[in-house]
């Protein structure tokens, strides 16, 4: 089973990599139809890749074996870790990186590639079910096993090991109790937009817990707030200076754990139990893909602007035009204070609707993990549309192409009407999206993570009663054209072209043709008159689409979630919506991606 598992881990590992490489990097050439080679140093020759599946949208599907060419001609398989290696050696002198960069860079694709090895052997008995069966909301969450499916190092974690990543990061299916302190209001940073405050949302959260008793309720001190930590990061409190003297002053009281179990949903850091009202995201000290995942001030106002400008009348005219389609509301959250008054970041902790207790959580399933690769065969949306064909004894392509249909109304025109008529701009990429397949077909979605949200000029107009007038962190208020690119990657080309490749990928329904219904789409809302046309004529018109560079921002070591200009880590690609049925994608050189 070891061995099976390495091999469908770098399967995975293949496939993220090299397609995140490819977009960025461009002195590769195609050998025929269907290889690619990659330069390497002189002496150490080329890499040359072998297709599964040429993507149209920019994401192609690899065939495991990649072969070593070395400068006589001969060739030879080589390892997946091994092809890294060579890469890297000609990345290191074409970009002029300190090769402690390139080792740093190494170890997190080992990293990444160990990683995901252990979670499809912990998981090896239900890896059928969880690309076949039936599923629930906590069982969609962590069944997103490969991670992001176009970057170097998508299930990567640096700062925790082993141990505590089979307990508490999501793939590993496992559940637990939350870590409880009591602070000493003084020495709290919270606010909230709900009626209720933060201090009365915590304790609700612990009265609603059936695994916590009225004692412990009633062992709180007078003037002192209940605050829920995630049993991993109180660790890293207690370890604070900061906290250990607010401890020793008696400002602050550790419970330890207790109460229910509780999951990791896909982002690790925010859980999800079913007896809740909320869910909760907590910093993590930990560095995932291309950040550490703290929670910053700046990003957690962005909840509670969401949550009050949709509560305004243009807010209120957005969720009655889709009653199917629903913000998760981030409205409250808090930090501890150090001895000067500063928050500390590594203490944020926001509260996040929960929409799914357990009579409602059937059938909620994550984007993400509907359309992540699967090493043994088909992705989970292939699967179950074959069920769905099955069940109503049509062709695949026919129930395909209505899903896809679907998926647009339900799920996509929202969004785009929440950019165009309201000028709100959600990060929506496909781990941040939610849907109800009860039917099979998308009937409902939901938006989560309101720390990647933004206010175009539209916004800004329109909710200026509500916004903050000087707010001190306005980076995501933030100009028509850097909106529109950033908003575009996530909506266009990291989800709905991740649902056409998908779809594709089983050969029995041709990209080019859904592409092409996505055309007709967007220019069918672009004629209902929107306020502002300026994201759409984008998306149709414009020869190139900005993305994220998320090979070089990792490899550079970029902490995204810091940087001044968020366009700083993107790269143009071709625009698929421009092209003819018979081209792909061009990189700088000409050549087709």
């Amino acid at each position: 089973m070891q061995t099976h598992s390495r091999s469908a881990a770098e399967v995975l590992a293949i496939n993220s990599f090299f397609n995140a490489l490819l977009r960025e990097w461009h002195p590769w050439q195609w050998r025929g139809q269907n290889k690619i080679t990659l330069p390497l140093l002189e002496n150490d020759g080329v890499l040359q890749l072998e297709l599964e599946q040429k993507g149209i949208a920019g994401r192609h599907r690899f065939k495991p074996e990649l072969q070593h060419i070395s400068p006589d001609g001969s060739e030879k398989s080589i390892p997946f870790l091994e092809s890294a290696r060579l890469l890297c050696k000609k990345l290191a002198q074409d970009k002029s990186i300190h090769q402690a960069a390139i080792s740093d860079f190494l170890a997190r694709v080992e990293n990444s590639v160990t990683n995901t090895q252990q979670t499809l052997a912990e998981r090896s008995q239900n890896l059928e079910a969880l690309y076949h069966q039936d599923t629930t909301f906590q069982e969609s969450e962590q069944g997103l096993l490969a991670g992001h499916s176009v970057h170097p190092v998508p299930k990567s974690r640096t700062g925790m090991n082993s141990s505590d990543t089979h307990l508490y990061a999501p793939e590993f299916g496992q559940t637990f109790a939350l870590h409880w302190f009591a602070i000493d209001n003084r020495m709290l940073s919270d606010e909230s937009a709900e009626a209720l405050s933060f201090a009365q949302l915590t304790r609700q959260l612990a009265e609603d817990d059936p695994a916590l008793g009225v004692q412990f309720l009633e062992g709180i001190p007078e003037g002192f707030t209940l605050l829920p930590a995630h049993p991993w990061q109180a660790r890293q409190w207690l370890k604070h200076e900061s906290i250990a003297q607010l401890i020793l002053d008696g400002h602050m009281q550790d419970f330890g754990a207790h109460g229910s179990h509780w999951a990791a949903t896909s982002s690790m850091r925010a859980v999800h139990a079913y007896h809740a009202r909320h869910m909760l995201k907590f910093s993590l000290s930990v560095k995932l893909t291309n950040s550490l995942r703290h929670l910053l001030p700046k990003e957690v106002e962005r909840g509670k602007e969401i949550f009050r400008a949709l509560q305004t009348q243009q807010g209120q005219s957005f969720s009655q035009r889709f009653p199917n389609f629903q913000i998760i509301h981030e409205p409250a959250h808090a930090c501890i204070m150090d001895a000067d008054g500063q928050p500390i970041a590594e203490t944020m902790v926001v509260f996040r609707d929960n929409p799914f207790p357990k009579q409602d959580s059937a059938h909620i399933e994550l984007l993400a993990t509907l359309t992540q690769d699967n090493p043994n065969g088909d992705c989970r949306l292939i699967n179950r549309l074959h069920l769905l064909a099955m069940s109503e004894a049509r062709p695949f392509s026919a129930v395909a192409t209505d899903w896809f249909k679907a998926f647009l109304t339900k799920v996509i025109e929202p969004l785009l009407a929440a950019q165009y008529d309201y000028g709100l701009l959600f990060g929506a990429h496909q781990q941040n999206l939610l849907i109800d397949l009860t039917t099979g077909y998308p009937t409902r979605a939901w938006f989560r993570d309101c720390q990647g949200t933004g206010f175009s000029p539209v916004a800004q107009a329109l909710f200026a009663e509500v916004l903050p007038k000087n707010p001190v962190h306005n980076e995501h208020h933030i100009s028509g054209d850097i909106g529109n690119k950033l908003f575009t990657y996530y909506l266009l080309i990291n989800t709905t072209f991740g649902v056409t490749g998908a779809l594709a990928s089983s050969g029995e329904i041709a990209e080019k043709d859904l592409l092409h219904d996505l055309k007709t789409f967007l220019k069918k809302l672009r004629g209902n008159n929107p306020r502002d046309t300026s994201c759409l004529d984008y998306m149709l018109e414009s020869d190139t689409l900005q993305a994220k560079g998320n090979f070089f921002c990792c490899l550079t070591a970029i902490n995204e979630n810091t940087l001044e200009n968020p366009l700083g880590i993107y790269h143009p690609m071709g625009n698929p919506l421009l092209m003819d049925s018979s081209e792909h994608i061009k990189n700088k050189n000409g050549q087709s991606s």
